[in-house]
């Protein structure tokens, strides 16, 4: 069959498209199953499912209604990092890399023309996950897809597809030119108005079960649309520069552009209707209608300087169409089984509508495989069922998600409902790398094909690709919060437990004993401020509690006492940071400029008050630096960071993407330093207290005077102080160890574990041993890993 390709492009020449690379070592099986799957739908879905099943020596037929097999229709799409990954596993993301330019920038614009942000996480995503973001004709990735199929025979155009049939045996498709063709599965890759989709339906209302039935009245209703998109490509347009994204918002209207190849522009237009259609009552635009609907939008920008009037002047070709939305809970009926946008169909505004149906098609021939025999015969239908079951159970949850995500995005940058406004216009532009995260977690979990190996690019990223991760696959805060709630219940038996009933005999303590009880505090004090202020710099722990509140925190901690405070802040320490908050090693990352004041600031906070204190001759003065410098040095601390970050150059924002480990070497200074002070404290107190180690969990609050105390009482508070304070520490590090072993981070034995922390403990106190485990926990969460699949 010959199929032309013709490029409506500036200069209107012949478009180039590598051929299949020889070089490239991609295993194509030999057929050597009698399974045939007919693939109804030339469509990326069906193209890149015929690869997949070749890749597994499964038969396939692909009858595309076209009579070309790539149609020029103006249309773009965008290659995420999950569909670019397949791609590069079937051997064709170098072809793909020849027509792209990656997204490197991306700014956001109202639509007149004033910036709300701008970010280069695109770059951050590139390095996270290996593969880019970019855009390229849907044309261009048609022609891709074809011209390495390893037998194009296989291709068939001009096929309109009109019913289908099956039984135990097989299943027939029949088209409209009377010809038929069979096979074991009916893949329907044939888009939005699918008639395999409806032949599948129609045979569960013959077929089905009660629950089918019901399930199927909610299918019937769930196309429906309340957007259109009005999209093209356009001439370079000075300004608008190569890699770079722009996105605009406005009531009820959205842009979406991106400068490609040699300047070439791709552009969307996003705009509400007047109203939400369903079904067959969702219209149909003719030619024409598009430069009527465009006149309406002309003055809307699509960046700072340049107006959709522009851009739409400097067209090459463009479209219009509805925008259906669609989730179905049918995927598939015995031999019958649909995929892309025929079953899983949402609004562009995310860049997820390829990747998805890619995804899909790898997933069917991975579900598909499973039902091949050993020697070679026909699987028997229940074989096949139970795989097109397999298939829709892995994709169903994931790729609704991905739609409900996509429509949601939408109706943000449509400014919906106010909520949306002020989510658009205030919160989204302030939220930094939070967007770069958040679609990471679409990414990380996707499917990939399971008979071949992970391509070089997806293993350099710096975040580890993960089905069992990602979007619909967090961890469930609710659990994790059962799991952190004995910390609360420290923290409440502390609290009863701190005024015990008096007896004994009073003492009263000597000068020096009163000095050793406020260096205490000022000892206890120094892991939980050097861990907290660490945590609270964390890019993985933006908008928690350990973010927002770290100097709340501290200053409770003085005023209530450390040892019931610290129990709560461990709380939602736990809950609010799992570890897939750390999957990019970036988020592992501290503020640079931070974490190279914090040894400095340490020194100062923490050891000159306690010099002071140290030399004081008399009480008074003493008790006012306990007061004065001490009391309040959670207040003196945020200052001392806050004002020294201005003289100190961070480079967060460049180490983030080429060196997420800067911040490694000024970490360990912090530890260290904080350790030989605990230490130092602890050989203190134990060469000059009869209490020994009892004094590193003794709080003693403001004012302080000659203290009449009760010994029974002062045991048993002390008691009760150091269950608190180190029961609830030992805990906390405990859940954060099984975190990283939960994940595959760390591979050492609790025993140990266990060991370093216990002996840490005993040689220097129970401060060293918690900083100790928190530096190890650090040097752990900086190391790349690979999560076997």
């Amino acid at each position: 069959m010959n199929i032309s390709f013709v490029d409506h492009s500036i200069n209107d020449k012949k478009k180039t498209i590598s051929r299949p690379n020889p070089s490239i070592n991609i295993a194509i099986m030999t057929q050597t199953s009698q399974m045939k799957v007919v693939i109804v739908g030339g469509s990326i879905a069906g193209l890149t499912l015929a690869h997949c099943l070749s890749r597994y020596g499964i038969d396939y037929i692909i009858l595309e209604r076209r009579h070309d097999i790539a149609p020029q229709v103006g249309a773009s799409v965008s290659l995420m990092p999950n569909g670019s990954r397949i791609l590069d596993q079937l051997g064709m993301f170098d072809a793909v890399s020849e027509n792209i330019e990656p997204c490197v920038f991306m700014q956001t614009w109202d639509e007149n023309g004033r910036l709300l942000s701008e970010t280069d996480a695109p770059i951050l995503t590139g390095k996270r996950l290996g593969y880019t973001i970019t855009f390229l004709e849907r044309e261009t990735l048609l022609e891709i897809l074809y011209r390495h199929l390893p037998d194009k025979s296989k291709v068939l155009t001009g096929k309109y597809v009109r019913s289908i049939e099956q039984d135990s045996k097989e299943a027939v498709v029949i088209c409209e030119d009377g010809s038929r063709y069979s096979g074991d599965v009916i893949a329907g890759a044939d888009g939005i108005h699918s008639t395999i989709r409806s032949e599948m339906r129609r045979q569960i209302a013959k077929e089905g079960t009660t629950k089918d039935l019901e399930a199927l009245k909610r299918d019937e209703i769930a196309l429906s649309a309340e957007y259109s998109c009005l999209f093209g490509i356009s001439k370079p347009i000075p300004g608008l520069e190569i890699g770079h994204t722009h996105r605009s918002s406005g009531k009820g209207a959205s842009t979406l552009l991106f400068g490609g190849v040699d300047g070439k522009l791709y552009w969307f237009l996003f705009t509400k209707n007047e109203e939400r259609t369903f079904g067959d009552g969702i219209p149909r635009y003719k030619k024409g209608d598009e430069t009527n609907h465009v006149a309406k939008y002309m003055h809307h920008h699509v960046s700072g300087n340049i107006l959709l009037s522009e851009v739409w002047k400097n067209r090459i070709v463009a479209n219009f169409v509805t925008i259906e939305e669609m989730e179905n809970e049918h995927w598939n009926w015995n031999r019958v089984a649909c995929l892309g946008d025929s079953i899983h169909k949402m609004t562009p505004n995310l860049g997820q509508g390829a990747n998805c149906a890619i995804e899909s098609a790898a997933e069917m021939a991975n579900s598909l495989a499973k039902a091949l025999r050993d020697d070679g015969s026909k699987p028997a239908i229940e074989d096949i069922n139970s795989a097109l079951s397999l298939y829709h159970q892995k994709r169903n949850v994931r790729a609704n998600l991905i739609v409900k995500a996509a429509n949601k995005f939408t109706r943000v940058e449509a400014l919906a409902t106010t909520g949306d406004w002020v989510a658009s216009m205030f919160i989204i532009p302030r939220l930094g790398d939070i967007l770069a995260d958040r679609g990471a977690k679409v990414q990380v979990g996707a499917t990939k094909l399971d008979c071949l190996p992970m391509p070089k690019r997806a293993l350099e990223g710096t975040m580890p690709w993960s089905t069992n991760s990602g979007i619909g696959k967090e961890e469930n805060r609710k659990r994790r919060a059962q799991l952190a709630l004995p910390l609360i219940l420290i923290a409440l038996w502390f609290f009863w437990k701190k005024t015990p009933e008096p007896k004994g005999f009073p003492v009263t303590k000597t000068f020096s004993e009163v000095k050793l009880d406020m260096l205490s505090s000022i000892a206890n004090a120094i892991p939980f401020a050097t861990i907290w202020t660490i945590e609270s710099y964390r890019r993985g722990n933006a908008l928690t509690v350990a973010n927002i509140f770290p100097t709340a925190f501290l200053l409770l901690a003085q005023k209530l006492g450390i040892e019931l405070v610290a129990p709560i802040y461990f709380f939602f320490h736990y809950v609010q940071s799992p570890q897939e908050n750390f999957a990019a090693l970036d988020n592992r990352l501290t503020n640079i400029a931070f974490a190279k004041i914090l040894p400095l600031a340490i020194l100062s906070i923490f050891l000159g008050p306690s010099y002071c204190i140290w030399s004081s001759i008399e009480l008074e003065s003493a008790q006012w630096i306990y007061d004065n410098a001490w009391y309040w040095y959670p207040v003196y601390l945020t200052m001392f960071l806050r004002i020294l970050k201005f003289i100190v150059k961070d480079t967060t924002r460049l180490n983030r993407i080429y060196k997420p480990t800067a911040d490694l070497s000024y970490l360990r200074i912090s530890y260290s330093i904080s350790i030989l002070i605990c230490a130092a404290f602890y050989l203190y107190g134990s060469l000059s207290s009869s209490t020994s180690i009892a004094f590193l969990t003794q709080e003693l609050q403001p004012p302080i005077q000659p203290i009449q105390a009760i010994l029974g009482a002062f045991s048993e508070l002390w008691a009760a102080k150091q269950t608190s304070l180190y029961g609830a520490a030992f805990y906390w590090t405990f859940l954060h160890f099984a975190d990283l072993k939960f994940v595959g981070k760390s591979k050492q034995s609790w025993l140990l574990i266990l060991t370093i922390f216990l002996s840490s403990t005993f040689l220097a106190g129970p401060g060293v041993g918690l900083i100790v485990m928190w530096a190890w926990r650090e040097e752990i969460m900086a190391k790349k890993h690979v999560v076997p699949e």
